[in-house]
């Protein structure tokens, strides 16, 4: 009865050493892990911060070659098409200038009767 005592207690004695180094195992892969996910969040909020500034940059470049027209008469009903229409007319008169190409154009703010919204181009 000893000897089978005994036997069982080997046999627990390697389970639990079995056990122990799988469990150090796993806390050294733990432990490995968390500093790659840290390692990475730090990446993320750099790429973050890059973002941010170049959403900045190309903002501030996309306004830079912006123009606003004030005063221009504006209908009730104009549409987009109307309104490019008026200034391809418009701008080489009174700016005495050719070969002009307009990307977009619009008004800005809500239509008010016999107030003209400025024109953004």
């Amino acid at each position: 009865m000893t000897k089978r005592l005994t036997d069982m207690e080997k046999t627990f004695t390697g389970r639990m050493e079995e056990l122990e180094a799988r469990i150090d195992d796993m806390e050294e892969e733990s432990s490995s892990l968390k500093s790659q996910i840290m390692a990475l969040q730090e990446e993320n909020q750099e790429l973050r911060k890059k973002v941010e500034i170049n959403e900045l940059k190309s903002d501030r470049l996309a306004r830079k070659n912006n123009l606003m027209f004030y005063g221009l008469p504006e209908g009730e009903q104009e549409t987009r098409g109307k309104l490019h229409e008026n200034l391809n007319k418009f701008i080489p008169e009174a700016l005495e200038v050719g070969g002009i190409y307009i990307d977009d154009a619009y008004r800005t703010g809500t239509y008010k009767k016999r107030q003209h919204r400025a024109v953004k181009v």
